[in-house]
């Protein structure tokens, strides 16, 4: 059981849950808000306060969810996640001495993301086909191609976050996962669909349809378009984009970091899961230890 300090227990859990929730992303607040309302009302339901719930009660939800509720195994350690995240900072705040979810056994994530992505050959047809389409759409595909970014971060991009850093484009968003800002160079090619979109307005929302900013689903719609136009025989979202972007780089060499970095991960452990080659026959390390073995043999002196 979470052990309480005196003084919090009387303190209203959700002026508790507004203090926690005040400095998160817009995004994260509200998911996290309504996995701590589902929390509350379990905790309710057991009859004992949040602040004094323990490892039993979590565990009684895990396995409510999954066994009478049939939530799949990613859903439940999302709301896992920010049940935990505000434990934490309970604990940092010193309104309980421990969390209940140390020692709770969550459901195991899966190796490596699944879904649908493009081979190389592949990504080069449909930036082809991005290069005949409309200028928005264009840029669109480029820039998740060739920087991965997510979708929620392009959309909200103006065209006052454009720049330059020693001769290279620029462009300033904000992180969608871990707040901040990260200034990604563009390559060329995106630089030259860049330019189409510049040569319409040169202030105001980078992407629009319609005169209005892109949205999720207008995007995805001008990726599926593409996707067609190009001949290409999958059903590819602007996510799947970014896994094609993540596995790609870690195919041509990109170091895992520099890819993470470029991601916007905090951990390589969220890049392995975005890399569909993970565990590909091709990217066995037994054949670079075998060649760097047999390199020592030939540069070794024989008798």
């Amino acid at each position: 059981m979470a052990s309480m300090t005196p003084g919090p227990r009387d303190r209203l859990t959700s002026e508790l849950v507004a203090e926690f929730l005040l400095p998160l992303h817009p995004r994260t607040r509200e998911n996290y808000k309504g996995y701590l309302a589902m929390w509350d009302r379990w905790c309710a339901r057991a009859g004992v306060h949040v602040l004094a719930a323990g490892a039993f009660q979590v565990e009684a939800w895990i396995r409510h969810q999954r066994d009478y509720e049939k939530i799949a195994d990613n859903t439940i350690r999302s709301r896992l996640s920010g049940v935990s995240s505000f434990y934490d900072w309970a604990v940092a705040r010193g309104y309980i001495l421990v969390s209940p979810l140390v020692s709770v056994r969550r459901p195991r994530a899966p190796r490596a993301g699944q879904g649908p992505w493009l081979p190389r050959a592949d990504l080069n047809a449909l930036l082809a086909e991005a290069a005949n389409s409309d200028p928005d759409t264009d840029f669109l595909i480029h820039l998740l191609a060739l920087n991965g970014p997510r979708i929620g971060e392009v959309l909200s991009a103006d065209v006052d976050d454009l720049g330059w850093h020693d001769g290279l484009r620029t462009l300033t968003m904000t992180r969608a996962k871990r707040g901040g800002v990260a200034v990604i160079t563009l390559a060329e090619a995106t630089v030259r669909a860049l330019d189409r979109v510049l040569a319409r307005r040169t202030r105001g929302l980078l992407l629009r349809r319609g005169g209005k900013r892109m949205t999720n689903a207008q995007a995805n719609q001008a990726l599926r378009d593409t996707v067609a136009k190009a001949g290409l025989d999958v059903h590819l979202s602007t996510r799947d984009l970014r896994a094609t972007f993540i596995t790609l780089a870690l195919e041509a060499g990109l170091r895992e970091r520099d890819v993470m970095a470029s991601a916007g991960h905090s951990t390589t452990i969220m890049t392995a899961y975005y890399d569909r080659l993970r565990g590909s026959v091709d990217r066995n390390a037994t054949y670079g230890l075998a060649a760097w073995l047999d390199e020592d043999n030939e540069s070794s002196p024989t008798s």
